[in-house]
């Protein structure tokens, strides 16, 4: 298999597996595409309420069925993708490894690390706007541009398994995913994130990457009624590439 076009990722040879591989001192941390026997290890983390209530997206509770239903949304995406850099197109529009392993648990072997997290990167929807008729509207104007738009507005979402917490993990992540793939394989230029209010150690994640803390938005996202229904407030962060700070 020719590899060429999908630099900075490397193939696993022992099963064809792309995957993008951190820099020492996180060299033991890989991020691979989606599987489908992930999903026991779905159901158990996003049922952790250290988890999920750090999160707006997920089903509580959650089911096999859920993470069945969200690879097959999520799989054909990385996969165009990945058909795309193997044309040799300049440009894709996602990142196709988004599942964060840690090769310690398996000698090595990426194809037996085990999910310990998640960080993936797709088109703003501005849902955390209190005029919901702007958000829309912002929202399709962003869909519509082509892939490699610089004026494209992404989105991050994230969550590490709470065993690995305080380790620099998803900052290393974080600034990896940006600086070695966003910016080069899609012309990624503006970035926004947000977090529950309170929730410090997010926050703190996106800032030692160069993002800027935004005013807070209160009472912007209700839960779902499964877990309580109730208004939720944001921390709001925005990056742009020639505002980053960070060294790299």
């Amino acid at each position: 298999m020719c590899t060429d076009n999908l630099h900075p990722l490397k193939v696993d040879p022992a099963t064809g597996e792309v995957y993008l591989q951190l820099a020492a001192p996180y060299s033991h941390i890989v991020l691979t595409p989606q599987r489908r026997s992930d999903s026991p290890l779905l159901v158990q983390h996003f049922n952790d309420p250290r988890i999920y209530e750090c999160l707006i997206g997920p089903p509580y509770p959650y089911l096999e069925e859920h993470a069945r239903g969200w690879y097959d949304r999520t799989a054909p995406i990385a996969e165009a993708a990945l058909a795309d850099l193997r044309a040799g197109k300049q440009y894709v529009g996602a990142v196709p490894v988004c599942t964060i392993r840690d090769t310690r648990t398996s000698d090595g072997k990426v194809a037996d690390a085990k999910i310990i997290g998640d960080m993936s990167m797709s088109r703003c929807l501005f849902y955390d706007m209190h005029d919901t008729a702007l958000a829309q509207r912002l929202s399709e104007e962003n869909a519509a541009k082509e892939v490699g738009d610089p004026s494209i507005v992404w989105i991050i979402g994230d969550w590490l398994d709470p065993a690995y917490h305080g380790q620099g993990i998803m900052t290393a992540v974080v600034r990896f995913v940006i600086h070695e793939w966003a910016v080069p394989r899609m012309n990624v230029r503006h970035i926004r994130v947000n977090a529950f209010l309170g929730n410090r150690g997010s926050v703190r994640v996106f800032e030692k990457n160069g993002f800027e803390t935004l005013p807070d938005l209160l009472d912007v996202v209700r839960l779902s009624e499964s877990r309580g229904g109730k208004l939720m407030s944001l921390h709001i962060l925005e990056w742009h590439l020639e505002d980053d700070g960070v060294a790299h």
